[in-house]
């Protein structure tokens, strides 16, 4: 039998879920208010030129709105209680986070754990969410 805490009716997986929201909130908050704070996050060099400076803020802009977009949408999940919407929020946002590590492995060579590492803990609470573990 699994852990009370991962039951899917457990008000503290909720609340623990909930707080996660936060972490793709503060990372999209920082994308989209300090583009180029992205490139030394993710380690990617930083563009030279101007065009590719500009280019490359905006990228981190639209790396940022999209953080900010998941973070808000489980922030409003976890407020109304669905848990097994928050729950499926989750398993997407793994995607994402393998999808960016893929993106790391081809723009820098390497990189992916920086993306990945949270993917087994995220797919725990998500599978609790869901009923799993019930």
């Amino acid at each position: 039998m699994a852990s009370p805490i991962l039951h899917s009716q457990s008000p503290t997986l909720l609340k623990i879920a909930g707080l996660g929201a936060f972490f793709p909130l503060t990372l999209g908050l920082i994308g989209t208010f300090s583009p180029y704070s992205g490139f030394k996050l993710f380690g990617l060099p930083e563009p030279t030129t101007p065009q590719a400076k500009k280019q490359g803020a905006n990228l981190m802009m639209f790396w940022g709105s999209r953080d900010v977009y998941m973070g808000l949408t489980a922030l409003a999940a976890w407020y109304e209680g669905a848990g097994r919407v928050l729950g499926w929020l989750y398993l997407c946002g793994t995607l994402v986070a393998i999808s960016d590590g893929v993106q790391s492995v081809r723009e820098t060579g390497g990189g992916a754990w920086k993306h990945v590492m949270w993917c087994p803990v995220v797919v725990g609470i998500a599978g609790g969410l869901l009923g799993w573990f019930d």
